[in-house]
């Protein structure tokens, strides 16, 4: 397979392409573009925002949603061969892309309606009237990251057209074929008020950030990328999500049952290489070796291997480097004195799900984000401990606490760092239903089907 460039609308053969090698067994299996900074020169100026009336992008929406899902096997089956997603997630990737888009549409309906201002509830506004339109931001660079490159591209770029914006999509070099061709299908629909690009080298890739004419830049990644991106945005409008630290709470009258299977679906997911993946756990040191025990059982129930295998729960690590990462985190605690009791080796790309026990805040596993599949457990001594441990990676995406006592985990949830806190329910942003966004390190501003396009608008009043 190969896939292109898409300038405002229209796909275009690039000057140069490389081969994409699946990250599970190496085999090539398309070709991408690289994207030279003259090329995202043109895909910026050319890209105009929507002619549509409101009604007529909701619809477009709608009916994209209703294609993709007409080729979701075709699709999956990209993600599956690109970024080695399981079969069973990358269906679920591409039916939540589609209704990220319907929700798109439907939300914009209910938010972008306007508001009229009777001006009598004021001496100087009397006999006055207002009104507030929400019109577009502009134009919208959006960057997507390689773990959901299909349904963050639509949470990005569905908000984004619905509120009538020009939509520049740069993707991912690590799963450029699963963006692009997505691309496709939205390039059908929106013509010229969108463009995908695979930026290659510095210079095509700051351009995205610096250039005069970009107003918006939504961006998923590291938060190494996202620090740089707002130092070189140049006083842009940003909304950045960036990396994570997900802990897990688990207080001494939590079901230790549901706790373990929460605490293992939210870590191992694909291979723990979600932003909003749980790494760490937290215990009371009462419960704490039941904890561990229901854990492991847990972890064994997930298979790691072949992608393509419908029973594989784990599937590889995006690259070698990906590997190198997780590998030296786990294997620096086990120097400092954790102890291993699942897991802990790699076969190629695919990492072992992992359970070290006995973490302390020493390693540096403690506090890095490993974006693997492994889980740290290990215990607190108070509440006043428990906090600092919570806010010592500096991260604050999510968290998750599990506890019988409704009250005590709100309270709790109250004086934790992050930008959302679950309780007794592994993290996960879903399809953008609920507002989230990360604090500390984990980003600025926030994100969600509905908060994004009243982030992607603007406020106009006329008086008359």
């Amino acid at each position: 397979m190969k896939v292109h460039n898409i300038i405002a609308g229209s796909r275009r053969s690039a000057a140069s392409y490389y081969e994409v090698k699946s990250p599970y067994d190496r085999q090539v299996i398309g070709d991408a573009p690289k994207t030279s900074a003259s090329e995202i020169n043109e895909a910026i100026n050319t890209t105009s925002l929507s002619q549509f009336p409101l009604w007529k992008r909701a619809e477009l929406l709608e009916k994209l949603a209703d294609e993709i899902l007409e080729n979701k096997e075709a699709l999956a089956s990209i993600l599956t061969a690109e970024i080695g997603k399981p079969v069973k997630a990358a269906i679920h990737e591409v039916e939540a892309t589609a209704l990220r888009f319907r929700y798109a549409a439907s939300e914009a309906r209910l938010l972008l309606h306007g508001e009229f201002l009777e001006g009598d509830g004021s001496p100087d506004k009397a006999g006055k009237h207002g009104i507030i339109e929400r019109v577009p931001y502009g134009k919208v660079v959006a960057i997507i990251p390689f773990n959901y490159p299909m349904a963050t591209t639509a949470a990005k770029i569905g908000p984004a057209l619905a509120a009538g914006n020009a939509v520049i999509v740069k993707a991912s070099s690590s799963a450029a074929l699963s963006t692009l061709k997505l691309m496709e299908f939205v390039a059908k629909h929106f013509d010229g008020s969108v463009s995908a690009v695979n930026a290659h080298g510095d210079g095509a890739k700051a351009l995205l950030i610096s250039h005069n004419d970009v107003d918006l830049i939504t961006f998923t990644g590291s938060t190494k990328a996202g620090i740089d991106i707002a130092q070189k945005a140049a006083g842009k409008k940003l909304i950045l999500e960036m990396g994570g630290k997900g802990l897990a709470i688990v207080l001494e009258d939590a079901d230790l049952e549901l706790a373990a299977k929460e605490i293992v679906k939210g870590a191992i997911g694909f291979s723990g290489q979600r932003c909003d993946a749980i790494q760490k756990v937290v215990a009371h040191p009462k419960i704490y070796e039941e904890l561990v025990a229901y854990i492991r059982i847990e972890m064994g129930k997930y298979k790691a291997g072949d992608p393509a295998d419908p029973l594989t729960s784990v599937g590889p690590l995006i690259s070698n480097k990906a590997v190198e990462h997780v590998d030296r985190l786990v294997k620096q605690a086990l120097g400092k004195g954790a102890k291993l009791l699942m897991g802990g080796e790699h076969e190629g790309n695919i990492y072992y799900p992992t359970l070290l026990k006995d973490i302390t805040e020493e390693m540096e596993i403690a506090h890095e984000e490993v974006f693997g599949p492994v889980i740290t457990t290990q215990t607190f001594t108070s509440e006043e401990n428990l906090l600092d441990i919570a806010k010592a990676s500096n991260y604050g995406l999510d968290s998750a606490v599990f506890t019988k006592d409704l009250r005590r985990g709100l309270s709790l949830a109250k004086k934790l760092p992050d930008g959302s806190v679950t309780i007794n329910y592994a993290p996960s942003h879903g399809i953008g239903y609920f507002p989230f966004g990360g604090h500390e390190k984990s980003g600025l501003g926030v994100e969600g089907i509905r908060r994004s396009i009243l982030e992607m608008t603007k406020e106009k009043l006329i008086v008359f």
